[in-house]
């Protein structure tokens, strides 16, 4: 990992397709999120919440870089330069799931990816949804357990116009 600590270990049970449990593990600074569907997202052993933010020129949001699909990096490149131009700022971590518990916690507003497999994302869809955030696909429908794009965002006002800004 060349020193960086922004790594992470991530396991999900999923029933019918999606996820009802979530845990993701951040062993350097010894963070540990979890969730079960129907009693609220932790941390820590404390409860958390997405933010409250409100309005994309005052989000922060997380994204990462296409790994090993070089025919993505054009349209993200474009993405990313309308998101830069109007949100908070844009941080790129390099974990989606610790991504997703940013979110989840209030460290990030919103989250975006355009290709991610489902060990990527299945543990911080539930922590996000557990800690009253929204998931789905960039491009719109219902975020499902198989490749692809991933966003989620602290309200479906705050998801919309990321999505709208990733079009």
């Amino acid at each position: 990992m060349h020193g960086h600590p922004m790594y992470a270990s991530s396991v999900a049970l999923a029933i019918d397709g999606v996820p009802a449990v979530g845990a993701v593990s951040c062993a350097p600074t010894g963070e540990r999120w979890w969730a079960a569907r129907g009693e609220g997202a932790w941390k820590n052993r404390a409860p958390i919440h997405v933010s409250e933010v409100e309005g994309i020129h005052r989000a922060l949001i997380g994204t990462g870089f296409p790994f090993k699909t070089e025919h993505l990096l054009e349209e993200h490149s474009a993405q990313l330069v309308r998101v830069l131009g109007a949100s908070g700022g844009v941080r790129r971590g390099g974990a989606a799931a610790l991504d997703l518990c940013y979110l989840a916690e209030g460290r990030f507003d919103a989250f975006w990816e355009l290709f991610l497999h489902p060990w990527d994302f299945a543990a911080g869809w539930v922590i996000v949804e557990e800690a009253g955030g929204v998931m789905g696909r960039v491009e719109g429908g219902a975020l499902a357990l198989s490749p692809g794009t991933v966003i989620g965002a602290n309200s479906p006002a705050m998801k919309g116009a990321l999505q709208a800004l990733s079009e």
